[in-house]
């Protein structure tokens, strides 16, 4: 390479120094969210946020009632408190617009977040994690769990073929030694002595334990006379 490097090496050409300076490659403007400009809402959930709107003029739930009096309580100009705000006449939790306790619009709103070819009928934990981007309710979470657990498509394709998984249970702790071993094999090894594998035994206290050179072929009833020969 030592034409191409007298080349690269004119006197002429630029050393490079400085080229750096006063340049931002990556500007702060890149990294301000912009995820919500120009949100328009279309199909269902407009339809949604209409009767949450609607319905935000007879809030009459307990909590509901003193965040509202609270909100207008405060003097400034947009009413909002540690948890509870209020923006375009609708209520939000935690920046979560808050529905009524109505059935039909937390049937719709979950039905939205799983039943939809989009949403593609995720397990419960996703399903709440979608829904809780933008809206919020008391048991929330227990709702979207009985509406996973009884949807009919998740129950014929998402079949389990075992039965319930139990809880590990420890194994009860041996009164002597050499009470409760365990038993291995290490095969596959490099021929030695007529030898390609190693039967290993251990005790379960005192962790002392056995090699005994075997054969990758040995049967059960030969581990078993190696076993009484030598442990």
């Amino acid at each position: 390479m030592g034409k191409p490097d007298v080349l690269s090496c004119r006197a002429d050409h630029g050393t490079g120094a400085n080229d750096n300076s006063d340049l931002v490659l990556l500007p702060p403007k890149l990294f301000v969210v912009r995820s919500l400009e120009a949100l328009e809402f279309v199909g269902p959930e407009r339809d949604i946020l209409r009767d949450i709107h609607q319905g935000s003029k007879r809030l009459e739930e307990e909590p509901v009632a003193k965040a509202i009096q609270e909100l207008q309580k405060s003097s400034t100009h947009s009413l909002q408190s540690a948890e509870w705000s209020e923006c375009d006449s609708l209520l939000y939790y935690r920046g979560c617009i808050y529905v009524l306790n109505t059935s039909d619009l937390h049937r719709r709103i979950v039905s939205l977040c799983h039943d939809t070819k989009v949403a593609g009928h995720p397990g419960r934990f996703k399903t709440l994690e979608l829904v809780s981007w933008n809206y919020w309710w008391p048991n929330m979470s227990q709702y979207v769990g009985l509406y996973v657990s009884h949807c009919n498509s998740c129950l014929c394709t998402k079949v389990q073929c075992h039965l319930p998984i139990g809880e590990l249970q420890p194994l009860p702790i041996p009164e002597e030694q050499w009470n409760t071993i365990s038993m291995d094999f290490i095969s596959e090894l490099p021929e030695s002595g007529g030898y390609n594998a190693i039967m290993v035994v251990v005790d379960s206290i005192g962790k002392r334990a056995h090699f005994t050179e075997i054969l990758t072929t040995v049967t059960a009833a030969r581990a078993a006379n190696l076993h009484l020969w030598n442990v």
